[in-house]
């Protein structure tokens, strides 16, 4: 399901994390409390092209697998920190108390895979 989400490094550990947010109760929380093994994929379509008669696109993907976390408190703050500055809205002041009506995850990535395709 497509989510809207935050991310950072880790520089000292070369880790990604990832942030998502959404209601307190819904069917992407009871597939978490089941099992919390995710799949994650970023993509970037760049343009369909023409070449040698053969129709193409241009592209650049990732694919992460990891587990989701419950986040809270603090850390479920600056998830949405993170969620608002990567939608473009960094330092966006809004009351924090959303988090108490918010579930935030943590998705930690433990493999991360990558593809692109660009016409030579």
């Amino acid at each position: 399901m497509p989510l809207s989400y935050g991310f950072e490094l880790q520089n000292d550990r070369n880790e990604i994390r990832i942030y998502i947010h959404g209601a307190i109760e819904g069917f992407k929380n009871d597939l978490l409390a089941r099992d919390n093994r995710v799949c994650v994929e970023f993509d970037i379509f760049h343009r369909n092209t023409l070449t040698d008669m053969n129709i193409t696109t241009e592209y650049e993907s990732v694919i992460g697998f990891g587990k989701a976390v419950l986040a809270g408190g603090d850390e479920a703050i600056k998830g949405l920190d993170l969620i608002l500055a990567h939608c473009g809205f960094a330092g966006f002041e809004y009351d924090h108390a959303v988090a108490d009506v918010t579930r935030v995850y943590r998705v930690e990535l433990y493999e991360v895979i990558g593809k692109r395709w660009f016409v030579k």
